[in-house]
């Protein structure tokens, strides 16, 4: 069962003050998203992988609502409101005009309007895109009780320009215009795990949530410009750092060489790896199948992030064909699409001595089992200090007249130090069930109406050695 969802939002809000520098704020958003329950037990779904996508793209223009300092709002609320904003022309009055006309107040006042007109506080603008990714995996092994791993990658730029005009307004006085600009560019990625089992009790609810989240900003620039003398004088529209005489860069970071990771990437003919900036993407296997006119093509592919955090993930699919008109003429050759199987999920990640291994199979015609799922899911901490593993299946199974259902899971808890309980220690808990199949081994079964089964285990040890193993 698959759900998928989107949406379109834009924005577009106009303000009522700065005159030419009227502000305006634009928003478009852009959402994606899909849930999938890969496997369906009664009443709940044991596993399900989905998505989230969003991107935004904003326009902001006019006036600063920043701090008391820096803030047109503030600097009309404080306005001496006895003297004139313009002078006879309809021009900003100046300081000189100020004295001219008796309005000797010592400090010269400021003229809040021409502070939004005449530097960068009203003669700004910025863009900004924003993209959003999030893939997640969730098992429910048992009813309310959830792992669920979750991967996302977050990309961000921006873009600001600002302009200065000659002007003497109170104590700002600038006897030379100019222009400024900004770019900033960034990404990070987060990995977040949680297992969580909700219980109720009469009328209270019990919700317990353990947990961990890794965030690491990867690769980003910032790059500061400004210039003096416009070259275009008071036009708003060609108040660029390039359109100024000299143009003098300010500063720049770099985080991670952005420039070598985003643009440069390696490939080669003999090798089915691409490289580009921080990913790998790989064909990791490739099978071709024809029988009687039916053409199968299996690919499993997976894309890897390579840095501080590694984490890999990957699929195969089976694409099917059939072909005609298979003869000496090759321009006669007719291949027509059939369908796209989905055959195997992986997932494989590591960080900071921690990992985590998973995967997902898709069974088809298997005529001892049926049709079907089988999987299996690892954790560990440094030194084995805990570990998770989790393995089973659920299958349909159908022979002449007879058709059933069946499923097994396994789940074993350890910790190379143990929980010490003088005079032994429980280094292992092991835990399963399975039904209408015979079990064979931790991750084997074959199917028989009939049979259910319960696994509990312990594994303890004392300071001479493993004492028993009970299950």
């Amino acid at each position: 069962i698959s759900a998928f969802s989107g949406g379109v939002a834009y924005t577009n809000q106009k303000g009522i003050f700065g005159g030419k520098n009227q502000s305006q704020y634009q928003r478009y958003n852009v959402r994606l998203n899909s849930d999938h329950a890969i496997l369906k037990v009664k009443d709940f779904d044991a596993i399900k992988i989905g998505e989230n996508i969003t991107f935004s793209h904003t326009t902001n223009q006019g006036i600063d609502t920043g701090s008391m300092y820096w803030n047109n709002m503030h600097d009309l609320l404080v306005g001496n409101p006895l003297i004139p904003a313009y002078d006879a022309n309809g021009n900003y009055m100046t300081n000189a005009e100020q004295l001219a006309a008796g309005y000797n107040l010592g400090t010269y006042p400021s003229n809040p309007l021409a502070n939004a007109d005449t530097r960068g506080l009203g003669l700004h603008a910025s863009k900004g895109w924003n993209l959003n990714m999030s893939a997640y995996l969730q098992i429910q092994p048992i009813k309310d009780l959830v792992f669920k791993s979750q991967f996302a990658y977050r990309y961000w730029s921006s873009s600001y320009r600002a302009m200065t005009r000659i002007h003497a307004n109170g104590t700002d006085v600038a006897t030379q215009d100019g222009a400024s600009q900004s770019l900033n560019i960034g990404s990070q990625i987060s990995w977040e795990n949680t297992l969580s089992y909700t219980k109720t009790l009469g009328v209270h609810n019990f919700n317990v949530v353990i947990g961990n989240t890794i965030q690491k900003n990867t690769y980003g620039e910032t790059l500061n410009g400004e210039g003096k003398n416009n070259l275009f004088e008071d036009d708003w529209d060609r108040a660029w750092v390039g359109n100024t005489q000299p143009t003098k860069l300010v500063d720049v970071y770099n985080v991670e060489n952005w420039v070598k990771s985003q643009y440069q990437g390696d490939w080669s003919l003999a090798s089915p790896s691409k490289t580009l900036g921080p990913f790998t993407f790989t064909l990791d296997d490739y099978k071709f199948d024809y029988k009687s006119s039916n053409l199968q093509v299996y690919l499993e592919g997976s894309i890897k992030l390579v840095s501080s955090i590694d984490i890999s993930a990957g699929v195969g699919l089976t694409i099917k064909a059939r072909v005609s008109n298979l003869g000496t003429d090759i321009s006669k050759i007719s291949v027509k699409y059939n369908t796209t199987q989905f055959e195997k999920a992986k997932i494989d990640a590591s960080f900071a001595g921690m990992t985590l291994k998973g995967e997902l199979t898709v069974k088809k015609g298997d005529s001892t089992k049926g049709d079907g799922y089988q999987g299996s899911i690892e954790f560990r901490m440094p030194g084995d200090l805990f570990t998770v593993n989790s393995n089973g299946g659920y299958y349909e199974y159908k022979s002449g007249n007879t058709s059933y259902t069946w499923g097994f899971f396994n789940i074993r808890l350890g910790s190379a130090t143990g929980l010490r309980l003088d005079p032994v220690v429980i280094n292992s808990i092991k835990g399963g069930f399975y039904f209408n199949c015979k079990k064979k081994g931790d991750n084997d079964a074959t199917p028989e109406k009939g049979i259910i089964g319960v696994i509990a285990g312990m594994g303890l040890s004392t300071t001479a050695g493993k004492v028993s193993s009970s299950s």
